[in-house]
């Protein structure tokens, strides 16, 4: 039982971007231990919010990072 609480915390538990708008149609955040692939067209954005989102967790002293692969 005591594991189930924690899964259920967890699932409650999100990491904001620090881009408000992302972050609300997020519900907050992304979840914690889920695989995000970011994808688009050259110049939509997706190594600004890679970069955005380090700088956010740098911020706040988090442990985490992102893996770019090209």
């Amino acid at each position: 039982m005591v594991k189930m609480e924690k899964e259920l915390d967890l699932a409650y538990k999100r990491i904001p971007t620090g881009i408000k708008g992302l972050d609300e149609l997020l519900g907050g955040g992304l979840l914690p231990g889920r695989v995000y692939v970011v994808t688009g067209p050259p110049g939509s954005g997706k190594t600004t919010l890679g970069i955005q989102f380090l700088i956010e967790g740098a911020k706040n002293n988090e442990k985490g990072g992102v893996h770019i692969y090209c």
